[in-house]
């Protein structure tokens, strides 16, 4: 998708984020303490941004099976 792409993927991730951390979304969905889901959400940005720079080096990759490893285990 280019640098205008990926760069709009960036900070529409990193606004979903803060909404999430903002509002105690993970918090009250999962009934979790608001560390666990302030801990959650930088997994998230881990993971995010492995997703970019991934898809960056294999852009014809499924996303799927880039980001397998980072499946929970009940997920794969």
């Amino acid at each position: 998708m280019g640098i205008v792409g990926e760069k709009s993927a960036e900070f529409l991730s990193n606004q979903k984020e803060k909404f999430d951390q903002w509002h105690n979304m993970y918090a009250k969905s999962h009934k979790v303490t608001v560390e666990e889901a302030i801990a959650d959400s930088e997994r998230d940005q881990v993971a995010n941004g492995l997703g970019r720079e991934r898809g960056r080096k294999y852009p014809y990759c499924d996303c799927s099976i880039l980001m397998h490893d980072l499946l929970p285990d009940y997920k794969k």
